[in-house]
């Protein structure tokens, strides 16, 4: 807020308590609603935050799965409105779209199978599998 603000301008002592709204039952026999007291402790504050260590991306499964979901409807909606008012556009704000629509449209790691993401080695030399064995040395070399 700025000087000559209106809200700043209000005397506290003008202005009071302010009035609570009116509640109005709209069945007279519908039950009186509940008091705060009664279910505080019910209302969950936690939604949406991870209470532990998240050891690997495994430990976020649903939210990852959901994002996806979402990344895909997005993708999706993007293509339709582009293919629909491609002519209308101008060509740099068409190919800006369609980067962003083919960055959405890559694949997530949850789609490639287990042999994609494997590593084949034969093509690797005798010497270079037989070096393999000094990595933990190395890396405890490069911690200390």
């Amino acid at each position: 807020m700025q000087e000559g603000d209106p809200l700043l301008e209000v005397d506290e002592e003008e202005a009071g308590e302010p009035e609570l709204p009116k509640f109005e039952m709209k069945q007279e026999t519908d039950p009186p609603p509940l008091s705060i007291d009664n279910f505080v402790d019910k209302i969950d504050t936690r939604r949406g935050y991870f209470q532990g260590i998240a050891k690997s991306l495994d430990d976020f499964v649903e939210e990852l799965e959901e994002a996806d979901i979402q990344r895909n409807q997005e993708c999706n909606y993007l293509r339709s409105r582009l293919e629909s008012s491609k002519k209308d556009l101008p060509v740099e704000q068409v190919e800006y779209v369609q980067q962003l629509v083919n960055v959405l449209a890559k694949e997530t790691q949850s789609d490639r199978s287990a042999e994609s993401l494997h590593y084949h080695e034969a093509h690797r030399s005798v010497g270079a599998i037989e070096q393999d064995e000094y990595m933990p040395h190395v890396k405890r070399w490069l911690e200390n």
